[in-house]
């Protein structure tokens, strides 16, 4: 039984995979340092319960608060893989690729959830792009349903003008995750960039009718008024590539 903190939550039965879903979703009446400092108090040795509070601190803006809670769980907590994976995230978004990297060479399970994911994203912020396009591989390898490395890894293609595996990349994602309007948007440039302009209108056409959940994190209205832009300059193209 754990006791009801006041203004924070109900649980009368929680654990710790509850705990961490509770504190990356829930809105808290109180302070958001003290909802995850409670939390912690529940459970002091948990890796996934620090991570989540260290998540949830940093993207509320208490970044201080979420680097002394790194150091906190690194010497507490019974296993620090999660805790180093976040620390690395929060490099990333920092601007201290160098230093993320440095929390990542010190895990010990690499294939732990977001690894080569995050890798490959401070990979790419000191140019080593290359590395960077084998770890987001090696991401959707192990989980083929992570839409970030397969954005990433489409994105690498395209910019080095290898339109034919970005498209092999975008199906993949769109075998993977049908419901997910991005996917179509990004395969339509690479079917474009093939001069299969017929393929790339029907892309875009499919992502039109797609509900504005499918968008994401995209705004769907926003989406919708670039498509119908790109499908207007496009129909010209269209017509003298004799219907491609």
């Amino acid at each position: 039984m754990v006791p009801d903190p006041p203004s924070l939550v109900c649980f009368h039965e929680l654990s710790a995979p509850l705990a961490t879903e509770q504190i990356l979703n829930s809105a808290f009446v109180l302070p958001i340092s003290q909802a995850t400092n409670f939390f912690i108090s529940l459970f002091p040795k948990n890796g996934l319960v620090y991570m989540a509070a260290i998540q949830r601190l940093h993207c509320e803006g208490y970044r201080s608060e979420a680097w002394s809670l790194v150091k906190k769980g690194l010497q507490e907590a019974e296993s620090a893989d999660n805790i180093l994976i976040q620390a690395s995230a929060m490099c990333g978004i920092e601007g201290k690729p160098k230093e993320g990297l440095e929390f990542l060479d010190k895990i010990s399970d690499p294939n732990i959830e977001r690894y080569y994911t995050i890798k490959g994203n401070l990979l790419k912020s000191i140019d080593e792009r290359e590395e960077a396009a084998k770890c987001w591989e090696k991401a959707i390898e192990i989980d083929p349903t992570d839409s970030m490395p397969m954005n990433n890894l489409g994105y690498y293609y395209s910019k080095n003008h290898d339109y034919k595996k970005a498209e092999q990349v975008y199906r993949s994602g769109i075998a993977a995750m049908p419901n997910l309007a991005h996917f179509y948007a990004h395969l339509v440039d690479a079917l474009y960039f093939q001069d299969r302009y017929h393929e790339a209108m029907n892309c875009y056409s499919h992502a039109m009718q797609m509900p504005d959940e499918a968008f994401e994190s995209y705004d769907a209205t926003s989406m919708r008024d670039n498509i119908e832009q790109m499908m207007s300059a496009w129909s010209s193209r269209i017509e003298n590539a004799g219907g491609r």
